[in-house]
This record gives C-alpha cells, structure tokens and sequence, in this order.
C-alpha cells in the first residue's frame, strides 16, 4: 500500500478508494500504480523552504509533504496553530464560511486534522494557501493522466501482446454464445483471465482483421 493509498484509508475511515489486493496486469492496478507515481512526482514539484527545522530528531513545523498533500487535493490548506498555546503550525484540511461580498471568499474556516477539528479566523489566525489562484486542485491532472497511462498498458501489454487466443473478431451465432464471448473479452480488456462458459463457444468461428 502507497502514501497516497494509507492517507485516503485514514481520511475515509477505512474505506480505500482502491482495492489494495488486486491482481496486477489488469487496468485497476496500473491505475493504482500510476496514480501514485504521478501523486509522488507532483509533490516534488515545488520545494519549500523554512517550513520546519528538525530538534533532537523531533520534527518542529510543518513537513512540505503535509503541504502539497493538501494542496493537491482540496486545492487548499489552512495554516495555523493546533493550540493558541503552541508555538509551532499545522497544516490543516478545512472548508469555509461566512458571507462577504463575493461568493468565493470568507471569513472563517472550519479545520481539521486526525487529533483536533475547531474553527479559525482567516487572516487572523489562520492562513490559506491556495494551489491555483482559483483554489482548484491538482488531483484531477494525477486522475486522467493515470487513466491514460493505464489504458495504454492495458493496451500494448494485455491486449495487443498477450491476447493472441483468436485471430480476429469472434462471431456469436446464438444468444448464448454472444454473452460467454462478451463476459470473456471484457476480463481480457483489463487484462484478467477468462473463460469461454458455452461448450458451443468452442466452435466460434472468428472473422479475420487488420489488429
């Protein structure tokens, strides 16, 4: 299990957005794969500096990590102090409120993180940065290039290279037949085994084309 992958089982509550057991060579796995390369290369992207200081092998501040993380995926985060006693920030996740005159700016925030949850006051304690001057996340980019990036092995590798059980495109004569055919083909585009159920499905014949 990745960064990405431990940070969404705790933030859900243990609801992984991604089956970790999944069989690899299939699509879901290089979407998982590749969502977690692309994640780790986006959080290199920027380097902060003075966030944080290491004392007597005690983390003092905020890790960049703990940042970008943020920032990738809500498109925000608060920085402020856990306790108005403490000397040191956090970075928190948070969603606003309170009217102004415009509908995409406010006044408070309410912040979060696994040992504390209040409210702050932006721009008195508490300090947003935002990932886009618009607030827009970054997570959608990681989401589509990993689509096609998986789609494009699923392709070259399961399809194109190891799908070599036919030679061309299968014909169905009976209802039958179609959907043993269809359930097959479908385990094999996302690169899992399959099995043709129909014993009639043995004499398929298979139209040639240009693959």
């Amino acid at each position: 299990m990745g960064y990405l992958e431990e940070l969404q089982d705790n933030y859900n509550k243990g609801e992984l957005m991604i089956d970790a057991q999944l069989d690899a060579c299939t699509y879901p796995a290089y979407y998982r794969f590749w969502t977690n390369e692309l994640f780790q290369r986006l959080c290199r992207l920027f380097v902060w500096k003075d966030t944080y200081k290491i004392e007597d092998g005690k983390l003092i501040g905020v890790d960049p990590k703990q940042i970008e993380t943020r920032l990738i995926l809500r498109g925000f985060t608060v920085i402020s102090k856990l306790k108005e006693s403490d000397k040191e920030l956090t970075s928190f996740f948070g969603s606003m409120f309170g009217p102004t005159k415009y509908y995409d700016t406010w006044k408070q925030v309410n912040v979060h993180c696994p040992i504390y949850a209040g409210t702050r006051t932006i721009d008195k304690d508490a300090v947003i940065i935002n990932n886009t001057s618009i607030r827009n996340p970054s997570y959608m980019y990681v989401h589509h290039y990993a689509t096609l990036l998986a789609h494009a092995e699923v392709t070259l590798v399961d399809m194109m290279i190891d799908a070599r059980d036919n030679g061309g495109v299968p014909i169905a004569r009976t209802q039958k037949q179609f959907e043993s055919i269809r359930a097959y083909q479908n385990k094999r585009f996302i690169g899992k085994y399959g099995v043709v159920s129909d014993l009639g499905g043995l004499g398929v014949d298979y139209a040639g084309s240009d693959r």
